[in-house]
């Protein structure tokens, strides 16, 4: 597993060392910025820490930071700092995903529990990808005649009323049951319904983002 790592993006060359040097005295990794451009010139950027980020650039703002990692459906929470933002500013750093947003000069320990916090709910989507990708992979295995077995089954018919109406042998329903049981890794109509619905759930949010 990659090791987490906190990305710095500051102009201000004293707050941004200052801060590396504050973070890498508790343990962190960090890399450094001074503006948002750099940061997305990393080839292989690694999801798993977080992003702390002046609000106020010439470059990249902070604002079009998270948009762009919004766009990017990037797992890092983004922590922004500001000497000044003004209240409808602080208003559209929150509704663009903003994890926090920290009036400068902050104390040690502001900083530090917002970057405790931004790790914990990366650790959390992290876990959640990776189970709906794998999800995601196990449904791309059944066939389309699996599949429709599948969408009868949880409706409630039998192998035998399946068979019916798709006019093919119930021991040709038998035997695609227990592959789609296989492939997804359950026991019973219960569990393959709950996974059903899940997934079903996960397809719609990709046809219709928010």
């Amino acid at each position: 597993m990659n090791q987490s790592i906190i990305y710095i993006i500051d102009d201000h060359e004293d707050g941004r060392e200052g801060l590396r040097a504050l973070l890498n005295a508790h343990g962190y990794l960090v890399e450094s910025f001074s503006d948002a451009g750099q940061f997305f010139e990393i080839d292989k950027r690694i999801e798993t820490g977080c992003v702390i980020t002046d609000f106020r650039m010439e470059d990249i703002n902070g604002l079009e930071l998270l948009t762009r990692l919004k766009s990017e459906k990037s797992l890092l929470p983004v922590i922004l700092v500001s000497a000044y933002a003004t209240v409808p500013e602080a208003v559209q750093i929150m509704k663009h995903g903003a994890l926090t947003l920290l009036q400068k000069p902050y104390e040690e320990k502001e900083i530090l529990d917002a970057v405790e916090l931004a790790m914990k709910i990366n650790t959390e989507q992290s876990v959640q990808q990776t189970h709906l990708t794998k999800l995601q992979c196990q449904f791309n295995s059944l066939s389309e005649e699996e599949l429709q077995v599948l969408e009868l089954l949880i409706s409630g018919a039998s192998s035998k009323l399946i068979a019916f109406q798709l006019d093919i042998s119930a021991r040709t329903i038998d035997r695609r049951r227990q592959s789609i049981f296989s492939k997804l890794k359950v026991d019973s109509i219960a569990e393959l319904t709950m996974l059903y619905v899940e997934w079903s759930q996960v397809a719609q949010k990709k046809t219709n983002p928010t």
